[in-house]
């Protein structure tokens, strides 16, 4: 794995109807993050301080729309609609977060929020 694309921090953003609207790795570890009511997650990438998009912004990778969001808490990040069952086979090193439906517009609200979250005063720039 080339340096660049390694996760550095994640951010997840959970449904509307959840006491918690947001958790990320400057909070907490993946497995203290509350494991019901995901909408969105984002990682971010190293590249965050070398290798920056044309308007000097970090690269990201957004998941959402999935029945499970899972990680190994360092590298692996994943989500997809397979059973816990098969998951826990398939990623026995990772611990798994429940994602929810919601509204055509809270997703796409929470979406653009996760988009428009470049890190600013919580990645350390």
């Amino acid at each position: 794995m080339n340096d660049y694309s390694r996760v550095v921090v994640w951010k997840i953003w959970y449904a509307d109807s959840y006491d918690i609207k947001t958790f990320s790795s400057a909070e907490g570890s993946w497995d203290e993050a509350p494991s019901e009511g995901v909408m969105v997650v984002m990682t971010y990438l190293a590249d965050h301080t070398t290798h920056k998009d044309a308007k000097g912004r970090t690269s990201r990778i957004q998941q959402t729309g999935g029945d499970w969001y899972f990680s190994d808490g360092d590298q692996l990040f994943g989500y997809n609609k397979d059973s816990r069952e098969d998951n826990k086979k398939r990623y026995p090193q990772c611990s798994f977060k429940r994602g929810v439906w919601g509204s055509v517009e809270e997703y796409r609200r929470k979406s653009q929020m996760a988009v428009d979250d470049y890190g600013v005063g919580w990645l350390g720039y």
